[in-house]
């Protein structure tokens, strides 16, 4: 199997066929794990690891699983031993793979709106990966639909790039900020914006510019003047 291809193909295939954020998750886990067992038919994988690679919850992990499963996209073979591993198959886009009828299902659902070749190249001429999510950056859209309920498709886009600007830990940090002060997601964004256009690229770096700020505060405003709430569409101070 052609990792690359698979998540190039797995991608064009979203643009038709969406998925939950949990499914993505799985998939690109799935796809990982069976990678490092160098692309066996059938492998094994305790739901316990599958919670700690992907971030899900039991019940989320059961949904997306089902998500994948009604989509075509693998297999699953329940244990009947009490406490015992299942078994996943991934359904490959290849023909040759042995899943023809599955590929062209794809293919022609393509087609019916652009050309397949033509829609391929063109993301290709623009960068071959820019815009495929990592499991990294498949983690933080689906916290992101977990904190903030309902996440625009520019908005994942935005998540997307930003991530692979700052890293998951830098905009994990923003969401959780967001959270936590009971703000939107509009909140979190303003946040990422303001980290990129100073080019911080750590936490060290972000509890450094949070001195910074305190420091700004009390020089401005400790006299006892109100200070204006933090606008995050704004530069920054």
């Amino acid at each position: 199997m052609n990792y690359l291809k698979e998540l190039n193909t797995f991608h064009e295939w979203l643009d038709t066929n969406p998925l939950p954020s949990g499914a993505i998750v799985l998939w690109y886990t799935l796809m990982a794990l069976n990678n490092k067992t160098n692309w066996q038919g059938e492998f094994t994988v305790a739901n316990g690891t599958l919670q700690a690679k992907t971030g899900l919850s039991r019940q989320q992990l059961h949904r997306a699983r089902t998500d994948l499963i009604n989509a075509g996209r693998i297999k699953y073979k329940k244990s009947n031993r009490v406490n015992q591993a299942g078994k996943y198959s991934i359904v490959s886009f290849d023909t040759r793979d042995g899943h023809k009828a599955d590929t062209e299902e794809y293919t022609n659902r393509t087609q019916s709106g652009q050309e397949l070749s033509t829609l391929v190249k063109h993301k290709q001429d623009i960068n071959k990966t820019k815009h495929i999510p990592s499991l990294a950056n498949a983690r933080v859209i689906h916290l992101a639909e977990q904190y903030f309920i309902s996440i625009s498709e520019r908005d994942k886009y935005l998540l997307n790039d930003f991530c692979d600007e700052l890293g998951e830990e830098l905009i994990t940090e923003a969401l959780n900020r967001a959270k936590t002060e009971l703000k939107g997601f509009k909140y979190a964004l303003g946040i990422i914006r303001n980290w990129s256009q100073k080019g911080i690229q750590s936490i060290d770096e972000v509890r450094k510019d949070d001195e910074n700020f305190e420091f700004y505060k009390q020089r401005k405003y400790g006299n006892g003047q109100h200070m204006p709430e933090y606008d995050p569409d704004l530069d920054g101070f």
